[in-house]
């Protein structure tokens, strides 16, 4: 007897008998040898891997991967689940990749999705942007009679990685400046009288090389 509830045990082998508040005359019959059930309320742990978020890609075909797991007593992972956009989801077990293909360019979200065998789920997604178009460029001033001190600009169709740019102006020395998406290249000094042929090429962000060398001319 301990704070008026006493525990008796039954002949019977398979149950006990907790005995509580006499005048309330309540029994509680526990069985013996059953097991212990522990719920599972934790949902898995699910890191996409690839695309990164914000990712520029080159092509419209891919390789999405992810990490998942379930806790260290969860019941175990159950199911997979991807879409990209407003699409259904498309069941996949328990790969860690998928192949996507055919993505138009522009941005995209991708989703994964996975349950554990409780029935916990988890969702996580990433945004990136699919980039297949090669950069142009135009030039300016080009044509005879131009100035001796003539300044060139190079506006692009999009933001190019500057690391990647070459202008060359037929072998004149010249500085380089940054503005936007324009380039502007003034030459050290020009010659009168003499045709210079200016060349351009690059890749964007995306990695989309111009599809050939740019080429202008223009005579002082």
């Amino acid at each position: 007897r301990a704070h008026g509830v006493v525990l008796a045990v039954c002949r019977e082998p398979r149950r006990h008998e907790l005995v509580g508040n006499r005048r309330a005359g309540r029994e509680l019959d526990l069985a013996v040898g059953r097991p212990l059930v522990v719920r599972d309320t934790v949902a898995p742990t699910l890191i996409i891997v690839s695309p990164a978020e914000g990712a520029l890609l080159n092509v419209s075909t891919g390789i999405a991967h992810w990490t998942a797991s379930d806790n260290l007593n969860g019941s175990g992972l159950n199911n997979t689940w991807v879409k990209v956009d407003l699409g259904s989801w498309i069941e996949l077990g328990s790969a860690d990749g998928w192949i996507f293909s055919q993505l138009g360019d522009g941005e995209h979200t991708l989703y994964v999705k996975v349950d554990d065998q409780a029935g916990n789920s988890v969702i996580r997604s990433v945004a990136f942007v699919i980039d297949t178009i090669a950069p142009t460029a135009e030039v300016s001033p080009t044509g005879d009679n131009q100035e001796i001190d003539s300044v060139v600009r190079i506006e692009f169709s999009e933001t190019m990685n500057i690391t990647s740019v070459i202008v060359s102006v037929a072998g004149v020395n010249g500085t380089v400046a940054w503005d936007g998406d324009t380039l502007t290249f003034t030459p050290a000094a020009l010659e009168n009288a003499k045709e210079y042929a200016v060349t351009v090429s690059g890749r964007d962000l995306a990695g989309n090389a111009m599809r050939l060398p740019l080429a202008q001319s223009m005579q002082h």
